[in-house]
């Protein structure tokens, strides 16, 4: 059976994704001690909420300088693959939010419908190898992320809200259908005609670290990997056989074959 340490970083989805992971078929422990953490044959950040706000609990976890440095299999879902990134605009205005100034697709997350249904309905319900060293962190923020919260920095990119344009809507809110970019084990299985659901407003470009894209309005990345650290910005609990065939694939990887 596979282990895997689910990051306990206070936000709201970990039972379901711990629960996806158990249909999965792993051991999963939910823990914020770093020795726990450190020593996990993988890790998984989980994320519902704004980047400021996911970033001061890191922080006054203790977590924030420490996870950029595993060189195990990590993979974040969602917020939590937004935090491995350089910095994001979610937040950066009000570094310190009140009550009622968060995203809206923050409380929505916080309530998902039961994932299910094949691929027509999908898309009915649809708004539309990088070498590196593993641990080691890009540049850190600097005066080209004045405008955005400073994040993991464990990869290079900023997180910027979905551009709004005629018929799209923002949050992007439910079903759409994944994009192939790149071959590699994370992703095995997986083609155009899966779809994922999702609920965000902010994302990251398309790079050399795209492994899967996604439409709305224009392209984004849907899932992404470099080194040991991977990441998906949909919610792989909610969908169905294809988060299930991600949590799969992720739970076989070992960092050896990720170097």
């Amino acid at each position: 059976m596979s282990a895997v340490v689910v990051v306990d970083s206070g936000v709201a989805n970990i039972g379901s994704v711990v629960a996806a992971l158990e249909r999965a078929q792993a051991q999963v422990s939910v823990s914020r001690d770093w020795e726990v953490i450190r020593r996990a044959p993988r890790v998984l950040l989980p994320g519902v909420g704004a980047a400021a706000a996911a970033m001061r609990e890191l922080d006054r976890l203790g977590l924030s300088e420490r996870l950029p440095t595993l060189t195990q299999p990590v993979l974040g879902v969602c917020l939590g693959m937004q935090l491995l990134f350089e910095g994001s605009e979610e937040g950066a205005e009000h570094r310190d939010p009140g009550p009622g100034t968060r995203d809206p697709a923050t409380a929505a997350s916080r309530d998902l419908p039961p994932a299910g249904g094949h691929q027509e309905s999908a898309a009915e319900n649809s708004d539309t190898g990088c070498a590196c060293s593993s641990g080691s962190r890009v540049p850190g923020p600097g005066s080209r992320l004045h405008d955005a919260v400073p994040c993991l920095g464990i990869l290079p990119g900023t997180v910027r809200r979905l551009p709004e344009s005629p018929g799209v809507r923002i949050p992007h809110m439910g079903w759409n259908a994944l994009l192939p970019r790149r071959v590699h084990p994370l992703v095995e299985g997986l083609s155009e005609r899966d779809y994922a659901y999702f609920v965000h407003s902010f994302a990251v470009a398309e790079s050399e670290l795209t492994l899967m894209a996604c439409q709305h309005g224009g392209t984004f990345s849907a899932i992404v990997a470099r080194s040991n650290f991977m990441g998906a910005q949909f919610h792989p609990e909610r969908s169905a056989a294809v988060g299930a065939r991600l949590l799969r694939n992720f739970l076989t990887l070992e960092a050896e074959a990720l170097r």
